[in-house]
C-alpha cells in the first residue's frame, strides 16, 4: 500500500516548489521577449526616422535614447539608417535628369531662356560645376562636405549632402566617402548631446520629486 503523505511533507513536497520555479522562469522568459520585441520595434523606428529626409539623425538618436535604447546601438542604426539614402541618390540623379529632359538641353547660350526656363537655368549650373567649380573645389571639396554634414543642423543631412554632391560634380567613391565621415561625426555629437540632455532631464525631475516631499 502507498503510504500517506504528512501535512508536513506535503507542504514541502517538491512539486509546488518546481511549479513555482517554472511558473518564474516563464514569466521571466515572457518579460525578456516582451523587451526584446520593444527594443526591436525601436531600433526598426531609429532606422526608419534616420533615413526619413526630414529630422535623419536628429529625429532618430534622440527618439532611441529616450525610449531606453543602448545609446551606441541607437548610434549604429542611426548611421546604417542614414547612409542608405545617399548611396541610392547619388547613383539615380543622372538617371533624373534624362527623365525630365535636362540631357536634351546640351547647349544653352542666350541669357532670356535661362529666364524662359528652370530646367535650361540648371543647366547652366550644372555645366559651369562640372567645368569650373569642381575643379576648384577638388583638393578640398571632401573635406567642405563633410564639414557641412558634420555640424548638426536642420538642413545639414546625408540627403542634402549628396545633391550638393551631385551638383558640384563630386565623384561618387569620394562623395559617399565624405557622406560617412560626416554622418559619423554628426551621429556622435547628436549621441552625446542627447546623452547630456537626458541625463540632465532626469536629474532634474529625481531631485524636484526628492524635495518636493
Amino acid at each position: 500500500m502507498r503510504k500517506k503523505k504528512s501535512k508536513v511533507e506535503s507542504q514541502f513536497s517538491i512539486g509546488p516548489i518546481r511549479k513555482m520555479i517554472c511558473s518564474k522562469k516563464k514569466a521571466h522568459w515572457q518579460k525578456s521577449l516582451l523587451k526584446c520585441r520593444v527594443m526591436n520595434e525601436t531600433f526598426l523606428k531609429i532606422f526608419l526616422l534616420s533615413m526619413a529626409p526630414v529630422g535623419e539623425l536628429n529625429a532618430g538618436i534622440p527618439y532611441g535614447i529616450f525610449k531606453g535604447a543602448n545609446p551606441l546601438l541607437a548610434y549604429g542604426a542611426a548611421i546604417f539608417g542614414n547612409m542608405i539614402p545617399p548611396a541610392f541618390l547619388l547613383l539615380l540623379l543622372p538617371g533624373f535628369e534624362k527623365l525630365f529632359g535636362i540631357g536634351a538641353l546640351p547647349e544653352i547660350k542666350t541669357h532670356h531662356k535661362l529666364l524662359d526656363k528652370p530646367i535650361a537655368l540648371y543647366l547652366w549650373w550644372r555645366k559651369k560645376t562640372e567645368h569650373g567649380i569642381s575643379k576648384k573645389i577638388e583638393g578640398w571639396g571632401v573635406a567642405a562636405l563633410i564639414l557641412y554634414i558634420a555640424i548638426p543642423g536642420p538642413f545639414t543631412g546625408a540627403w542634402s549632402a549628396s545633391l550638393a554632391a551631385y551638383l558640384f560634380g563630386i565623384p561618387y567613391r569620394k562623395a559617399l566617402f565624405a557622406i560617412f565621415i560626416g554622418v559619423v561625426l554628426a551621429g556622435a555629437i547628436i549621441t552625446l548631446m542627447s546623452i547630456g540632455l537626458f541625463t540632465s532631464y532626469e536629474t532634474y525631475t529625481f531631485n524636484y520629486r526628492l524635495f518636493s516631499r
